[in-house]
């Protein structure tokens, strides 16, 4: 049975380490989903920061037009945006019509947070790869060669943040992860006793987009 959510009931719910999935209908996009057979291309991580009073999303996109929290300014790849503000864009501008929640059921230290911290520092700058670095980086990741961190998709970062964090297993590499392995299609080794909830289908309502743009 699926269950659906309003933005304003899981706002407050989110916390660091939770996950967003995105479907779009965008062409690249849905060539993802057909070669993963998921409906799932695009994911990042929910983040909880003292200074801000709503949630983050730490990901890595294309989309350049919502200024960074921290860096102040627009860019591709990594980057820290208020969650609301993206899922009300890609609403909005028809890029990613259903969304899916997952929560993180662990124990969150002081040390997870520190590491996230770090690998946001170090990650931040980093670019979105071209689609001839994208090819090489999903090669190299077939083959359990580490991508590298100066140019990294959606999955890769989040694997690479999980990592950092001690929620996933250093020996495999950040660039054989999609963003099917993190849904309930696929399966990821989590450690410290950690777990992923039910996918919850978050619905449009609240995010100030069109009424057919709901996820069902």
């Amino acid at each position: 049975m699926t269950t659906r959510v309003k933005y304003s009931e899981i706002e407050g719910q989110l916390q660091t380490g939770d996950i967003l999935l995105c479907h779009s209908v965008l062409h690249e996009s849905l060539l993802i989903e057909f070669v993963q057979g998921s409906p799932w291309s695009h994911i990042g991580m929910i983040v909880r920061l003292p200074q801000y009073d709503f949630p983050l999303l730490w990901e890595s996109t294309t989309f350049d037009n919502i200024p960074d929290v921290l860096l102040g300014k627009t860019k591709n790849g990594p980057m820290l945006v208020p969650l609301h503000e993206r899922l009300r864009t890609d609403v909005d501008n028809i890029w990613d019509p259903m969304f899916a929640f997952r929560k993180l059921n662990v124990q969150r230290t002081p040390q997870m947070q520190a590491a996230l911290l770090d690998v946001i520092q170090e990650l931040h700058h980093a670019s979105f790869p071209n689609e001839e670095q994208m090819l090489r980086i999903v090669v190299d990741g077939k083959l359990g060669i580490a991508g590298g961190n100066n140019s990294l998709f959606c999955s890769q970062l989040l694997a690479e943040t999980f990592i950092r964090m001690g929620l996933l297993p250093p020996h495999r590499v950040p660039n054989s992860y999609w963003p099917v392995d993190f849904s309930t299609q696929g399966h990821v080794e989590l450690l410290d006793n950690a777990g992923f909830s039910e996918e919850l289908y978050l619905l449009a309502d609240g995010l100030q987009g069109n009424a057919q743009n709901q996820a069902l």
